[in-house]
């Protein structure tokens, strides 16, 4: 049986990961093959003002942060 906590960190890591992957999806619409950095702020605003870089950037960030959710969520059930 899961705790409420755990069933907790699993729903708020969950929503990470996939916000995380509708930024990815997101970016590689926008810049299919964007390698350096002037590449990615060549649009000033794609989404919520932010640039490609950032939506990059934070995309990133969010998966990870979901991963480690889930890691840490194994470890609290």
């Amino acid at each position: 049986m899961m705790s409420v906590t755990a069933k907790l960190i699993f729903t708020a890591s969950y929503s990470f990961v996939l916000i995380g992957s509708v930024g990815m999806v997101l970016f590689s619409t926008r810049f299919p093959f964007a390698m350096n950095n002037w590449e990615l702020e060549l649009a000033k605003e794609r989404l919520c003002g932010l640039n490609g870089h950032q939506v990059w950037r934070y995309s990133w960030a969010a998966i990870i942060m979901g991963t480690v959710g889930q890691i840490v969520g194994t470890w609290v059930s």
